[in-house]
This record gives C-alpha cells, sequence and structure tokens, in this order.
C-alpha cells in the first residue's frame, strides 16, 4: 500500500446559499392580532350591547352566546371512592384487593386504574429507597463515606 492511498481525501464543499436572503417574511395583521392590541375595543362594548339586545327580542342563539359566556357547563367531578385496602399487606395483596373491588363493581374502572398507577408508584418509590439503603450498607462496609 502506498503513503497517497492512505490518505483522506479532501472534499471541497461550496458555501450554502440562502434561497431566502431576507429571512421570514413578517406575520400579516390577523383579525385576533387588532383585537389583542385594542384597536377595536371601543367597539367592544356597543358588540355586547347589540348581542343583549337581540338576546332580548327572542333571538335564541345570541341568548346562548350571552348565556354560555356567563355561567359555563360545570365540568364533571368524579366522585370520592371509599376503599379499604389492607394496611399491614403488600402491595401485591392491595392490588389484588382492588382489582377484587372493581370485580364486583365497587370501584369503577377509570378509578382502579388511577389508584394502581398509585400503587405503582409506591412500589417505584420503595425500589429506590431500598437501593440507597444497599449503597449506604456497601460504602460504610468498604470505608467510604457516603
Amino acid at each position: 500500500m502506498s503513503e497517497s492511498d492512505s490518505k483522506p481525501t479532501e472534499i471541497v464543499v461550496a458555501k450554502r446559499r440562502s434561497n431566502n436572503p431576507n429571512g421570514r417574511p413578517r406575520k400579516g395583521c390577523a383579525v385576533a392580532d387588532v383585537y389583542r392590541r385594542g384597536i377595536i375595543n371601543e367597539d367592544r362594548l356597543a358588540i355586547i350591547k347589540k348581542q343583549v339586545a337581540k338576546a332580548l327580542e327572542g333571538d335564541w342563539f345570541s341568548a346562548k352566546i350571552i348565556l354560555d359566556r356567563e355561567w359555563p357547563a360545570p365540568r364533571p367531578v368524579e366522585q370520592p371512592v371509599i376503599l379499604r385496602l389492607p394496611a399491614d399487606s403488600s402491595l401485591t395483596e392491595q392490588g389484588e384487593a382492588l382489582m377484587q373491588a372493581t370485580a364486583r363493581g365497587e370501584v369503577a374502572p377509570s378509578h382502579a386504574a388511577a389508584l394502581m398507577m398509585g400503587l405503582n408508584s409506591q412500589a417505584n418509590v420503595m425500589k429506590i429507597d431500598e437501593l440507597a439503603r444497599r449503597v449506604a450498607g456497601l460504602e460504610k462496609s468498604n470505608g467510604k463515606r457516603p
């Protein structure tokens, strides 16, 4: 093998030229931007008064717009679930008790899934705690400080 074969070949790349030398064009003036800047704020009160007048004349759509803004629909709230899991048992036994309660219809499946995720998070915290204790014990037995 000759010396010229072992050298890498140089590749010359031309400097890239932008297809858009002036950069990205600025945004246009959207209606929402105009409103946010307050250009039509002085007309807002007149618009509201007109909408109220139409609602009072019997326009149900105008009434719906006003009522939806004043009294929005309530969000659904889940009812609390009282579930007695065995306190002195393992997480596996607690998970089993949760699954049995779900099968009996005492707990909704969506609630059971959320509770099972909580048990899973608790198990992960317990694993990390156990690993920290083991590392501290190993460092202590090897004469290193934690």
